[in-house]
Parts: structure tokens; sequence; C-alpha cells
């Protein structure tokens, strides 16, 4: 499907997707670390926040999630 893809584009969507992959690797490192004790390869990834691995309630994650929800949801 790549040849669908306007030639401009395609170095703006590789760079969506090479962005995605250092997050999703950041937060896969934190994962391991905290959650399960494991050491990860590699350097601790800087990030703008440490995610909060604070156990809670699923009633009071999902109210704060459906707060934020309707807080930045598009109409």
């Amino acid at each position: 499907m790549m040849f669908c893809i306007p030639s401009s584009w395609v170095h703006h969507l590789m760079s969506k997707e090479k962005l995605i992959k250092e997050i999703d690797d950041a937060v896969l490192w934190y994962d391991m670390k905290y959650l399960l004790g494991e050491d990860s390869e590699g350097d601790k990834p800087e990030t703008c926040m440490v995610p909060d691995y604070t156990v809670r309630a699923f009633k009071d994650v999902e109210q704060e999630y459906l707060e934020i929800f309707e807080k930045y949801k598009v109409l």
C-alpha cells in the first residue's frame, strides 16, 4: 500500500513511526524495571515525566480516564 501514499508524506510517516517506536521502547523499559523488577537492556530512556506505577482501584482510574477523555475529546 506504500504506493498509494504521496511521496511527500512518506518521510513524515516514517518519522512518526520512529517516534512511536521510541516512546514504546521507553515505556517498555520502565515497565520491565518497575512492574516486573527486571533489568532492562540499554540506558534509562530520557522522558519528560516519570511513569507512576502506584496501584489504584480500577474505579478511580476509570473515573480519571473519563474526566481526561471529556476534557480533550474532539466534537
